[in-house]
């Protein structure tokens, strides 16, 4: 595992590092997750500044990046969006863009189909469908005709749809069987991929991403571990940065804690007993976004209903997160860092992080007030979170 430190001067850095390499050569183990195991070694590498270690990390000569016990977390941010794309959303969030019927009949080339006339699919389909500028009364209905068989009350047009070897849903009919085979005016002209399922996708097909970062902290006390988030990004989040801030921080408890992430949405509340607030309400929404996706997740709940088993049975019965939770999700950046360091200077927890979630690579942007403890936490997090 190779970490990048663009602070690699500091003498917090460096003290944490050797401490590390004690605790290898004695066997020394580190609590993280609800286990103890011995460190893993780490390969520190050196920075002139924070582009040059964003690089090093994205050209692949690191795994990862640590820094922000000088540097402003402003700064650590910057670089990381400057350097480093947002993560694939999980497919459980991914809303394909699907290209509109305009956009494929824009794209579609001027086959010339192995049908009567050799007509134009793309010409026929716009002049059939999208031609804004005419309108075509209803007329009357025509009787039946049953004497001439060559006699046909179906449209041409619609005649060459039925029969076309492409089908567009909502547009035009099922494809029949064993439909007729396009021919291309000549063999560089490139082959339909949009209009058939074992074709690749539309180049216009965006793969979503996350559009919101957010910090992790992982606050660990003997054998008690929480992670919590946000703590360090978005101030005011609403439903769907919400949404992403859960589903980055549900990603990164899977490789870190050796249980199911049981995930409380904090309030002053606790299962409505605060009444109507917009925070409440917020909850409320984020929560019904998450109904049918497998998550233990639920609120709102309070602090104590979240971690307390007596207590959280008390306020909110039948709860499968209430009392046992292990991830803490704040509802804006507030009370997330208020909270993270009531933990770190009042609770005596190590704090890791806070980890940079959202991001292509695993960053921490460490506080200013970092000590040796958490930098050694927030290595072996970084370790975790590295892995495939």
């Amino acid at each position: 595992m190779k970490i990048v430190f663009p602070e690699y001067q500091n003498a917090t850095i460096k003290q944490a590092l050797m401490v590390q390499q004690t605790m290898i050569k004695n066997q020394i183990p580190l609590n993280l997750g609800n286990s103890q195991l011995p460190p893993t070694p780490i390969q520190a590498l050196s920075a002139a500044n924070l582009d040059e270690a964003c690089q090093m990390v994205k050209n692949g000569q690191a795994d990862s990046l640590i820094a922000g016990i000088e540097l402003s977390s402003r700064d650590v941010i910057l670089a990381c969006k400057k350097h480093f794309g947002m993560q694939v959303l999980p497919p459980q969030i991914a809303k394909p863009v699907e290209p509109s019927i305009d956009k494929v009949l824009s794209s579609l080339p001027e086959l010339e189909l192995d049908q009567p006339n050799n007509l134009s699919i793309t010409s026929k389909f716009k002049q059939k469908f999208f031609n804004k500028n005419t309108t075509r009364k209803k007329s009357a209905p025509e009787p039946a005709h049953t004497t001439s068989p060559q006699t046909t009350t179906q449209d041409p047009d619609q005649d060459l749809i039925e029969k076309s070897a492409y089908h567009i849903p909502g547009v035009t009919p099922a494809t029949p069987q064993n439909p007729p085979a396009p021919t291309l005016p000549n063999d560089s002209q490139p082959a339909l991929t949009t209009l058939t399922p074992k074709n690749p996708p539309l180049a216009s097909q965006q793969i979503e991403t996350y559009k919101t970062f957010s910090g992790l902290a992982v606050m660990q006390r003997n054998d008690e571990t929480y992670l919590l988030a946000d703590m360090a990004a978005c101030k005011h989040p609403n439903a769907t940065q919400l949404t992403e801030i859960i589903w980055q921080t549900y990603s990164s408890a899977r490789k870190i804690l050796q249980t199911e992430p049981r995930i409380a949405l904090l309030s002053f509340s606790t299962h409505g007993s605060g009444g109507r607030d917009d925070t409440i309400e917020l909850w409320q929404t984020v929560l019904a976004q998450f109904k049918n996706s497998g998550l233990l997740i639920d609120g709102e709940m309070q602090l104590d209903a979240a971690v307390v088993p007596e207590i959280g049975q008390t306020k909110f019965p039948g709860s499968q997160v209430a009392g046992q939770a292990n991830v803490l999700i704040a509802p804006d950046l507030n009370s997330g860092n208020l909270l993270y360091k009531s933990f770190e200077r009042i609770g005596n927890f190590t704090i890791a992080g806070p980890i940079l979630q959202g991001f292509n690579y695993q960053i921490s942007d460490l506080s200013r007030g970092s000590s040796v403890a958490d930098i050694l936490l927030t290595m072996e997090t970084l370790v975790r979170l590295c892995q495939k």
